[in-house]
């Protein structure tokens, strides 16, 4: 901090020092007048959310929102699963030759590895 913006400070301090407002008198019944002001002010109700209750709107419109995603979920599911009887048994051939390829690779390989110990 430099020297004047202390100085500058220091003038304000004291000049609100010496000029010091005088907070006016606090009200005896200051509380008991604002309380009565309060208590008098007209609450509105709704008619409508008191006799249905907003917690059973938020529960309809979770079940809403659950069944619309389900019923999204399963149309969209049921493009996807779609294949022909074509292309099953392509996939199908394909699983079980892949299958056998690797049982017999890991057949000749544990046999090379055992019999490599017991020499």
């Amino acid at each position: 901090m430099n020297n004047s913006n202390f100085n500058d400070d220091h003038d304000l301090v004291a000049f609100l020092k010496q000029n010091q407002p005088i907070a006016p008198p606090p009200s005896p019944n200051l509380q008991a007048v604002i309380m009565e002001q309060v208590i008098n002010i007209p609450i509105a109700k709704s008619s409508i959310l008191p006799k249905i209750g907003i917690k059973k709107i938020g529960l309809v419109g979770a079940v809403i929102v659950t069944a619309l995603s389900l019923i999204v979920f399963n149309q969209t599911r049921s493009m996807q699963t779609a294949f022909n009887e074509a292309e099953n048994l392509t996939i199908e051939k394909s699983l079980l030759s892949n299958w056998q390829i690797a049982d017999e690779e890991f057949t000749s390989s544990y046999s090379v590895l055992s019999n490599s110990n017991y020499e």
